[in-house]
């Protein structure tokens, strides 16, 4: 299967076919994590776990690009809990010092069972970026990745 995908414009490519992320502070971290930049829309990871005494972050994906690319991001994501809570994914760009959080968060209410949904399109600028998956009460939360691409949008 090709990384480029032809529109009527222009050929776009997904910059991350192929890279395969890391996780960090999960309890658990998700197992095979080259799923979710192998084009399967329909195969994840494997679950990662973290238990929460409260609020907080239960783990966060890494990915680096090689080079900075002005992208849109798209994906598929599951995710779960034992209690009814909030579940927010935030996407923040390392910028060579710190962690810069985009102002935009995904929301998600979950219960029990995997929620699977799509991350929402926005666009960003950045070599290394990361998903951060933040639970708002204690409880156990729980993450898989079927598939996270960020389409290069060929512009500075």
């Amino acid at each position: 299967m090709s990384d480029i995908v032809f529109s009527d414009l222009y050929p776009v490519k997904n910059r991350l076919k192929g890279i395969i992320p890391t996780a960090s502070i999960w309890d658990t971290a998700p197992t095979n994590l080259e799923r979710c930049t192998d084009l399967d829309w329909d195969t994840p990871t494997g679950t990662g776990d973290k238990v929460m005494g409260a609020a907080g972050d239960v783990g966060h994906i890494t990915f680096n690009m090689g080079a900075e690319y002005k992208v849109m991001i798209r994906g598929k994501i599951g995710i779960w809990t034992a209690i009814a809570t909030a579940f927010y994914i935030y996407l923040d760009i390392w910028d060579g010092v710190n962690w810069v959080t985009n102002p935009y968060a995904i929301y998600y209410n979950v219960v029990s069972s995997e929620r699977i949904g799509p991350l929402i399109t926005f666009n960003f600028k950045a070599q290394i970026f990361r998903l951060r998956f933040f639970l708002t009460a204690a409880g156990t939360g729980y993450v898989r990745l079927y598939e996270v691409q960020v389409i290069d949008l060929g512009m500075p």
